[in-house]
């Protein structure tokens, strides 16, 4: 089964007032550095950010979010209906402590997969299947 890495990168960043993916972390972007721990355990990567974003380079394809600002829904959607992989570990940029160790243990629960912390379910750091079932 496939694999893909989505990172969420469409916020604006309201209350830091500069960009999270420019944010230096171990001597790179903190986007840089996300993408690049994801990467260890995927077979395809994605960022999905609004189509003005500036990002800096990550060795990443690139979906434009076609409704930015509807929130981190939407980027799932774009990323989701964007991959080719079976599945994907989703997060978001600011995820300076994501681990392979996690990334590769969350794949292996299958199916769709989100930890827990505090009583609250981390939508934005899980493993979505790319086809999912819906309720009518």
């Amino acid at each position: 089964m496939s694999r893909a890495g989505i990172v969420l990168c469409g916020g604006r960043s309201s209350r830091m007032g500069r960009s999270k993916a420019w944010l230096p972390w171990r001597g790179v972007p903190l986007l840089r550095f996300v993408v690049d721990q994801l990467a260890k355990s995927v077979d395809e990567m994605l960022v999905v950010a609004a189509p003005n974003l500036d990002l800096p380079a990550v060795p990443a394809r690139r979906v434009d979010d076609r409704e930015p600002g509807l929130g981190p829904l939407a980027g799932i959607r774009e990323g989701l209906a964007s991959m080719e992989s079976d599945s994907a570990y989703l997060t978001g940029t600011d995820s300076p402590w994501l681990s392979r160790e996690l990334v590769e243990q969350m794949f292996r629960v299958g199916g769709a997969v989100a930890p827990i912390f505090d009583g609250h379910v981390q939508t934005l750091a899980a493993v979505y299947p790319k086809r999912g079932g819906s309720i009518a």
